[in-house]
This record gives structure tokens, C-alpha cells and sequence, in this order.
């Protein structure tokens, strides 16, 4: 965030007249849009859960799930200190957690077998490939292992 935030805005600055300025909130609108867009894919788990557990239409679903994640969010501007918490939280704590979760999830519960067939769907050819035989290895052992020992290191 420092370079987007800090460095960015006074590189832009450095540049004479008002071609670093144009430039400047150019490439903020477009890094708004951008974050825009990539948020809205973000909603679709929590209100495709809305619909399916109060059977709700979508529009109403995503109206309740944006206005919870509105409300968390002025939680965040009115109490700055909050965002250190938050993201904590969820980069240090949930990313990992969740990460390990569908690793034993996808090597013990779903069966890697099970995985492979459904990446089949999106390429046909993916059984004769190397990345099918150690692909298994990688989701039972090697990054669970890896995950937990960055787990681990972020509370010591």
C-alpha cells in the first residue's frame, strides 16, 4: 500500500504541470474501478448463501449482504484503529486458516481423485499430465505443512 498511496502520488506530483495531476486521477479512477469490479465477484458466496439458507431473491440478498458489509466497514472509519485489527484478522489469521482448511478438505474428506476429475472439466487432458501425480503429495502433506508453519509464526 505504500506504493500505491504514498510513492505513487508524489511521483506523480514530480511530473510538471498539470500532466502529473491528469495522470494522477486517472490512474486512481481506474485502481477505483478496478477494486470496484474485483469486490463485486466477492459478494457472490455470502449472498448465493443468503439465497440458499432464507430463500431470498438475489436483489435482496445482495442488498443485505452489502449493507452488513457496509455497516463493518464504517466500523472501520470511525475507528481507524480498527483496520490493523482487521487486517490482521483476516491476512495473517483467515487467508492461512482457510487455505489449510481446503487442503485437508480437497486431501482427506473430497479425495484428490475427486479434485482431478473436476479440473477435467476444464482441461481434458490433465490425467496424463505430471501435475496430476504430484499434485496429491503437494494438497495432503507439503502445503498443509507449509501453511501451518505460517500459522504458527504469526503468533510467536
Amino acid at each position: 500500500t505504500d506504493l500505491v498511496f504514498q510513492i505513487l502520488p508524489a511521483l506523480f506530483h514530480t511530473i510538471g504541470g498539470g500532466v502529473g495531476m491528469l495522470l494522477g486521477v486517472t490512474f486512481f479512477l481506474l485502481l477505483s474501478i478496478a477494486a470496484l469490479t474485483s469486490t463485486i465477484s466477492l459478494l457472490e458466496v455470502p449472498v448465493s448463501y443468503v439465497i440458499d439458507e432464507f430463500e431470498v431473491k438475489r436483489k435482496k440478498a445482495a442488498w443485505y449482504v452489502g449493507s452488513g458489509i457496509f455497516m463493518v466497514s464504517l466500523l472501520v472509519a470511525f475507528f481507524p484503529g480498527l483496520i490493523g485489527w482487521f487486517d490482521y484478522l483476516f491476512s495473517a489469521i483467515g487467508l492461512p486458516l482457510g487455505g489449510f482448511l481446503i487442503c485437508i478438505f480437497v486431501g482427506y474428506f473430497w479425495e484428490t481423485e475427486n479434485a482431478v476429475n473436476e479440473m477435467e472439466y476444464g482441461f481434458a487432458g490433465i490425467k496424463q499430465t505430471l501435475f496430476v501425480k504430484i499434485w496429491p503429495i503437494f494438497i495432503k502433506y507439503i502445503c498443509p505443512a507449509g501453511i501451518l508453519y505460517n500459522l504458527v509464526t504469526n503468533f510467536i
